[in-house]
């Protein structure tokens, strides 16, 4: 396994050097110190392993990180940087870096990540795991809400907020304009729909999908 460290900073090639070899990749590391140190090494020789430190004056490791994967996509990147910059991390992250280590990573923490190397899965330390999971949950929230509002129709979702104002069939149909038999099939079809039994179930859906915004109703 070829792999190649990147750091302007001389102590945090270093450190990394020597934390790989003592998992006997010693004869195996090359170090770099600029981004045209890395692309001359990758022009010439084939690397497993990229070591990026991305807390470098300057650098814009989110486009690095991009023209690096497009060139040489086997390359498994491991992004060195401040695991509490959400936005960062989520960028690196979707511009194809593989792992991500920070100043806190230990040294047992190195040993799982070499081991996601081999195995070909990604590695991400305590901070960027934290970070992409709220990542992930938000973007699972967002594909809720639009699954929600595709369908359930637009006359559906004002007569759900309306149920969440807690207004009857009859209140509905007046600010409506429609029936009060309508209301009615409107409410039977949201209750079939989001799978709820009453109408308490429904204000919890439309509060958890976004449908209904509690704190905007109420400036309102």
């Amino acid at each position: 396994m070829n792999i190649l460290v990147s750091s302007e900073h001389a102590i945090t090639r270093s450190g990394i050097t020597n934390l790989l070899k003592r998992m006997n990749f010693s004869k195996k590391i090359t170090e770099v110190q600029d981004l045209s140190s890395i692309h001359s090494f990758l022009n010439k020789r084939e690397v497993d392993v990229l070591f990026l430190d991305c807390e470098v004056h300057g650098f814009n490791p989110v486009v690095h990180v991009s023209k690096i994967k497009k060139m040489y996509s086997s390359i498994y990147i491991v992004a060195s940087c401040d695991c509490k910059n959400e936005q960062l991390i989520h960028s690196i992250h979707e511009a194809g870096a593989n792992a991500f280590i920070c100043r806190e990573t230990s040294f047992e923490e190195l040993c799982r990540l070499m081991q996601m190397v081999v195995s070909g899965e990604g590695f991400y330390c305590e901070g960027a795991s934290k970070i992409l999971f709220k990542l992930y949950l938000a973007k699972e929230k967002q594909k809720s809400k639009s699954t929600a509002h595709g369908f359930i129709s637009k006359r559906e979702q004002e007569v759900l907020r309306l149920i969440c104002e807690e207004m009857d069939n009859n209140q509905i149909a007046d600010r409506l304009f429609i029936s009060s038999l309508t209301v009615r099939r409107h409410r039977q079809n949201l209750l079939a729909k989001t799978r709820v039994s009453n109408t308490a179930g429904l204000v919890v859906y439309a509060i958890r999908t976004g449908i209904y915004r509690v704190f905007e109703s109420a400036q309102v």
